[in-house]
């Protein structure tokens, strides 16, 4: 499923995917949560957290009619309210709050009937097309994408460089995944071209058994790989496993490392904490982030609880942001493989109330941290 798996495989073992799947769904009352120590109240209303919602069928597209972003058309297969329960006015006001500029800095694209899924997926997911993601993301405002290579591809980037090849390098980029052992500089150099600006490293997916030896190992042989295209190594690693990071990192150079979706603490943590600083692995997480090559991802905060406005998981935002605001970048996470009928809006505008509340600008976070990050200037 990622690089090196297939050549150290008595290294790692794997967690039965029911607790991946059922770490994603938990859901607890309020009145039964701890409170957090430091105050986040936003003035903000709180949205539900989920709305009813049912999968719309693809309506007939008229391509001769419709706009068009590199063959793309903006009129698309599925419609915004199949993700937003039709709530138009509301949809406007959040894409009221969106930069001009912002970069959705993961996102995937599964097409299975084009490009068929790899034997060892773990799940499986129905199709979302470019044509579905321009459909939920230009209602926002959003025009500028990375395209981030599922796990269930494994290796095969098919069907996120097709994705990335549409957009066009003004408008997307990729983070792909590949074996480092037999990936020529050559094929690296022919990916960087198409607009490919990273390489993921999915350990929480597929439930990985990690180490610091099996973990150095790996890291090192993909940083000095992309280490000469300035690439960024993405890391969907769980937050109690990033102490093991802290000495790894620093001997990777200027490699810049990037944690997706606030580390992904354990439903487990959450429930025990107060504050950011009671979830295990979060005060490394900090470390490596004072010492300014590590970056987080804003995003699918559904996936660590299903309450937009949970106080850990706003206090895991709020003091990343307020550590370094300059080394987070957001992310609509769509289309939120294993949580399909999610109403995302909710989420979308806690995070960025949060932003906000922490004095940030917007376009800090959605606009130019991805623009550094991605290589991603105009």
């Amino acid at each position: 499923m990622w690089g090196l798996r297939s050549s150290l495989p008595s290294q790692i073992s794997h967690k039965p995917l029911h607790l991946e799947e059922s770490a994603g769904n938990s859901s607890r009352s309020r009145q039964n949560r701890p409170k957090d120590q430091r105050s986040y109240s936003i003035s903000r209303p709180i949205s539900p957290a989920l709305m009813n919602s049912s999968r719309l069928s693809r309506p007939n597209i008229l391509p001769h009619l419709t706009p068009t972003m590199r063959g793309i058309p903006l009129a698309a297969s599925r419609t915004m309210s199949s993700h937003t329960n039709g709530h138009s006015k509301e949809l406007s006001q959040l894409a009221a709050r969106i930069p001009k500029g912002t970069w959705d800095t993961h996102m995937h694209v599964v097409d299975p009937t084009a490009f068929p899924l790899s034997k060892d997926a773990q799940y499986k997911a129905s199709p979302h097309t470019m044509q579905d993601a321009t459909a939920f993301l230009h209602p926002l405002g959003i025009r500028k994408m990375v395209i981030v290579q599922p796990s269930i591809y494994g290796n095969n980037n098919s069907c996120t460089l097709d994705g990335l090849e549409r957009l066009g390098p003004e408008n997307g980029r990729a983070v792909i995944q590949f074996d480092p052992a037999t990936t020529t500089s050559t094929q690296l150099q022919k990916w960087h071209a198409l607009g490919a600006r990273g390489v993921r490293l999915n350990f929480k997916s597929v439930g990985a058994q990690l180490n610091s030896e099996f973990l150095s190992k790996t890291l090192h042989a993909y940083a000095d790989a992309i280490r000469h295209l300035d690439w960024v190594l993405e890391l969907y690693i769980p937050l109690e496993d990033v102490p093991l990071l802290e000495p790894i990192v620093s001997e990777l150079g200027n490699v810049r490392i990037c944690i997706d979706h606030f580390g992904h603490p354990s439903p487990s943590s959450l429930s025990s904490a107060k504050t950011a600083f009671d979830v295990p692995g979060f005060t490394a997480l900090t470390r490596l982030l004072q010492a300014g090559h590590t970056w987080v991802k804003v995003s699918g905060s559904y996936r660590l609880d299903m309450d937009p406005r949970h106080p850990v998981v706003e206090s895991l935002c709020r003091e990343t942001l307020r550590l370094r605001a300059d080394r987070c970048v957001f992310a609509t996470d769509w289309p939120h493989t294993r949580f399909d009928g999610l109403d995302v809006k909710p989420y979308l505008e806690a995070m960025l109330d949060w932003i906000e509340a922490e004095g940030t600008p917007l376009e800090k976070v959605l606009v130019h941290n991805a623009e550094e990050l991605f290589n991603a200037r105009w």
